[in-house]
Formats: C-alpha cells, structure tokens, sequence
C-alpha cells in the first residue's frame, strides 16, 4: 500500500483515468496516451530478451503532458504548421520533462520522455543523439507513438491504414526507427498482440 492508502495499480488506474480527461479536455487524441502505453507493451515483450522497465508504463502515459504548453490553435490546426510553430510543438517533450521533474525517484520516466522524439539516425529532437545513446525505452516509446499516430484521426489528416502504418514503421526502420524495435512491433502484430485484435 502507499502512503495515501492506496496501491500502485490503484494509483495507476487514476493516472490513466487523469491522462484521458486532459487529451479529451484538449481536443487532442483522447485515449492516444493508454494506446501507445498497450503498443509499447505488446513491442517491449518481444523484444530478445523481453524489456522489463517499470518505467515505461508510466512514461508512455506522461509522455506528452507537455502539450499542455502548446496553444491549441496549434495541435488542433487542420493545416500544415509553419516553421515556428513546428519549432514551438518540438519542445513538448522538454516541457513534460519540465512539469514532473520535482517528483523523486523518476529520472528514468524522465529520460524516456525526453528523447520519445530522438530518431536513431541522429536527426530527431531535442538532443539530435542516435542509436544507442537513445534510451531503449524512448526507442520503444517512439515506434509506439508513431504508430499510434498514423492509425488515429489528426486535425490534419485521417488515419493510415493499419497495413499502410506498419509498412512507414518499416520504411523508417534504421532511420527514424531502431531496427529490432521494428522487428518487436511486427512481432507482436504478427502474434496478433497488438490491441487492434483484441476483442
């Protein structure tokens, strides 16, 4: 139990229940939070061997809390974003680092959040470092968050299909993507894992 009375997974539970009001409160992807968190499970338990991090649940439900510091003429803009606003989007890991960074005893939540935007190539946001500087699970967290992303409704355009979003996963993969993260993705999709499948 903690100190409040509650345990860990009832604590968790609230969390999911808090993340969800505030996407739905903000028009932006309500429910993206709680999808990406069961991708990057279903990817975390076929990787060789299985990642087990208990700081990966919780960063994929905070990971983007720091969209909270985007106007919201910006995420839900139906058009393609300007340079400066696409400058101003990019800092939203670092403003979630920002938010939860006087909370004790989660400096690994935090640097999964803070490089979920890191490609392995070396080109992402908003450190520019590659391969496996990235945290591992900022690199499950990235596949996760892409995925869910193309297969979701945005202001700016309508979801791939799920065959279309595996085969961009794939394309990135050694670019935007670390390969055997790739690999765990279409793993657990071919094991039909994925939460798509279930009913």
């Amino acid at each position: 139990m903690s100190e409040i009375g509650y345990t860990k997974e009832q604590l968790f539970e609230i969390l999911k229940a808090v993340i969800n009001a505030i996407e739905e409160a903000e028009g932006y992807a309500q429910g993206h939070s709680q999808r990406v968190l069961e991708y990057a499970m279903a990817i975390a338990k076929h990787l060789e061997p299985p990642y087990e991090d208990p700081a990966l649940p919780l960063a994929c439900l905070l990971h983007d809390i720091g969209m909270l510091g985007i106007p919201i003429e910006i995420t839900l803009k139906p058009a393609r974003l300007t340079n400066e606003e696409r400058a101003l989007l990019e800092r939203h890991p670092l403003f979630s680092v920002q938010m939860l960074q006087h909370i004790q005893g989660i400096d690994d939540v935090l640097k999964i959040i803070r490089h979920h935007h890191e490609a392995y190539d070396g080109t992402g946001y908003p450190d520019g470092i590659a391969r496996e500087e990235i945290p591992l699970g900022a690199r499950i967290l990235a596949v996760a968050d892409a995925f869910e992303a193309m297969t979701c409704r945005r202001p700016h355009r309508w979801p791939l299909p799920l065959a279309e979003a595996l085969t961009e996963i794939r394309r990135n993969s050694g670019r935007a993507f670390d390969p055997k993260v790739v690999d765990a993705l279409l793993k657990a999709w071919q094991a039909r894992e994925i939460p798509f499948f279930k009913k």
